[in-house]
């Protein structure tokens, strides 16, 4: 089956990209409104059909971003990327270029905006956003990252995609589902409670925000709504009992996914046995 699906330029840990074709074939056909409850680097929200799109993440750095493609136009958006590489002389090999930004975006004012955020991520290690103690510490991506072409046609790319899309950065528990009814469609990508420490802590997922996030799906399964999950139920041997228990409630799909270049460090080994599944009340 050809792969019409395009990639969006912002990477996110266990971003869906590589499962599209498998995931979105499973969704409704028809969807009024799409509500994309983590979304992430978006590369869901760009790829799916739907009358509106709602996009939600609690990460608020990366939803200013996409706010703030909204407030300019492409033109002005590559004029302001190409301004900054040209400003801090950025290539891949150029560690004290990206240094100087980093140090100039962290200490705030003309350097410290979405957009800036966004370009500093074009050369950071995996083009990942981190922040840390609200300073952005993410490492020199090292005769890996640099705007490139491939880069500047998948910010296009999402550019334009994310023009009508409604944000937010709520944590899930308070987004209101109120709005939405049976022709919607909520699409679920949490952390997963079995990926290992680096994403899990990162987003302070534990076992309470598990049972907490299971209870809203189904009160939104008693109200009606359409949704899927992504999610893992076991990962290098540890099994998420509390997903494979709350799973058999509905209907359970199973995904095939490989996550071993989500980051460059990761090597794979003999127990990187994985069992994804795509969990749907419909």
């Amino acid at each position: 089956m050809k792969n019409n699906f395009i990639k969006s330029p912002m990477n996110w840990p266990g971003g869906k990209y590589k499962l599209l074709p498998q995931i979105i074939p499973l969704f409704p056909p028809q969807i009024n409104n799409f509500i994309d409850l983590f979304a992430g680097g978006l590369d869901v929200s760009c790829n799916v059909s739907a009358n509106h799109i709602f996009s939600n993440d609690i990460d608020s750095s990366v939803i200013s971003i996409y706010k703030a493609f909204q407030t300019i136009s492409y033109k002005d958006l590559i004029k302001f990327i190409e301004k900054r590489i040209k400003e801090f002389n950025l290539t891949k090999w150029n560690y004290e270029g990206y240094i100087k930004y980093r140090s100039l975006y962290n200490k705030g004012e003309e350097y410290c905006t979405p957009l800036d955020l966004f370009v500093l991520s074009r050369f950071s290690y995996n083009n990942l956003i981190e922040i840390k103690n609200n300073k952005y510490n993410g490492a020199f991506g090292y005769d890996h990252s640099d705007f490139n072409l491939t880069q500047k046609a998948h910010t296009k790319f999402l550019h334009q995609k994310v023009q009508n899309f409604t944000f937010s950065s709520l944590s899930f528990s308070d987004y209101n589902l109120d709005p939405f009814g049976e022709n919607d469609f909520l699409y679920v990508d949490p952390p997963y409670l079995t990926s290992g420490n680096v994403y899990k802590n990162i987003k302070k997922w534990d076992e309470n925000k598990e049972y907490e996030l299971y209870k809203y799906l189904d009160e939104a399964d008693k109200r009606g709504i359409k949704w899927g999950l992504s999610n893992l139920i076991s990962h290098k041997g540890e099994i998420n009992e509390i997903l494979e228990k709350w799973s058999y409630n509905y209907n359970i799909h199973d995904v095939y996914s490989n996550y071993s270049n989500s980051f460059h460090s990761h090597k794979k080994t003999k127990d990187d046995f994985i069992i994804e599944v795509f969990v749907t009340n419909y």
